[in-house]
């Protein structure tokens, strides 16, 4: 068997397998009980999804035409705070103020 894709998580992973069935191209998720493995943080880039050898290029197609559907086409949002170290400055001042009040 072949990765055809590198999920980001489970639910990525169900979701590409689901599309692979589809195509009638029968699948496989590895790693998915890698996921807890540090509680609830989620590890990264350890699930993924494989194929049988001849699958994998009809596999691969549709999992590039996935990739170039879900691209991002808007720029990222801006900032909420562009000028965030101004903030944190004034964030910094307003604790030292307050510490020095207590000595």
């Amino acid at each position: 068997m072949k990765c055809v894709y590198q999920a980001a998580d489970m639910l990525e992973a169900h979701l590409v397998l689901g599309l692979l069935e589809q195509h009638r191209i029968r699948g496989f998720i590895e790693g998915a009980h890698l996921t807890g493995g540090l509680g609830e943080i989620p590890m990264q880039n350890y699930v993924r999804v494989l194929v049988n050898d001849v699958d994998f290029d009809t596999g691969r197609r549709l999992m590039l035409e996935y990739d170039q559907a879900n691209a991002l086409t808007d720029p990222l949002p801006q900032p909420m705070f562009r000028h965030w170290g101004w903030f944190v400055l004034a964030l910094v001042a307003i604790v030292a103020a307050e510490s020095l009040r207590y000595l």
